[in-house]
């Protein structure tokens, strides 16, 4: 195997014929963008522990790769870092990393497991999208901010938790989604298909549930779940009124 190495960052990788398992040289601080592309022969890379950096696209279209460890020093993760890795199976976010950037995994099909550790405040723009293998997954309550079409077309994702920190959802955020059934949202479980995420934001929930005001216009059939199943389950008499007022109508 060969590798390009500069001031410690690995700039590329240059594969043997047949050669299938990579151990990156200790000497290596950083795995430079676009380092390892289109390696499409290598099955698992060991990455040294002295690593701190994965850079944008550094395994993208890795197609083989299966097996990856990820140092528990890397604090940065670049975008597309692990882009069309269609046959990667699992993968371990370490905890000094605050970001999951934009399209970070995109397409990886054979993704089942993710762990995302507590410390992590953003998941960027279509970051799991169409990782049709994905069946769950634990997003930390320090995660803020979570981006477009993050879980777009997850095809295998049954049930998610929203943190309560997270402000706004995007409308495609589970678009294609046709196996999801539960959310937890706000501390509270919600059927997911019975409500209308193309007519509602989180934010609106939000709000209406901070101003007790249940004559916000939204979707009739979403607000009625989100009053039934989490805003009465809150203990709010607004609530309870708002009930019995369309059952009497």
């Amino acid at each position: 195997m060969s590798f390009v190495i500069k001031d410690g960052i690995l700039k590329k990788y240059i594969p043997e014929q047949d050669e299938t398992n990579v151990v990156v040289p200790e000497e290596v601080t950083q795995i430079g963008s676009l380092a390892f592309r289109e390696c499409k022969s290598i099955t698992s890379v060991t990455i040294p522990k002295s690593v701190t950096k994965i850079g944008s696209g550094a395994f993208i279209y890795c197609t083989s790769l299966t097996t990856i460890n990820i140092p528990e020093k890397v604090t940065k993760i670049g975008m597309e870092a692990f882009s069309n890795c269609t046959s990667l199976k699992s993968i371990t976010i370490p905890k000094g990393v605050k970001e999951i950037p934009i399209h970070a995994f995109y397409n990886c099909p054979k993704l089942v497991s993710v762990t995302i550790p507590e410390g992590v405040k953003k998941i960027g723009d279509c970051a799991f999208f169409e990782c049709s293998s994905l069946k769950s997954i634990v997003i930390p309550e320090s995660v803020t901010q979570i981006d477009r079409s993050v879980f777009q077309w997850c095809s295998s994702l049954t049930s998610i938790n929203i943190p309560e920190g997270v402000q706004q959802i995007d409308n495609r955020l589970f678009l294609g989604c046709r196996f999801l059934k539960t959310m937890t949202i706000f501390g509270c479980t919600v059927q997911y298909k019975k409500c209308n995420w193309a007519k509602v934001t989180i934010s609106e929930i939000k709000d209406m549930l901070d101003k007790k005001d249940y004559n916000v216009k939204m979707d009739a059939p979403t607000k009625y779940m989100f009053v039934t199943q989490v805003f009465i389950k809150k203990n709010q008499p607004e609530a309870e009124e708002y009930i019995k007022k369309i059952l009497q109508e």
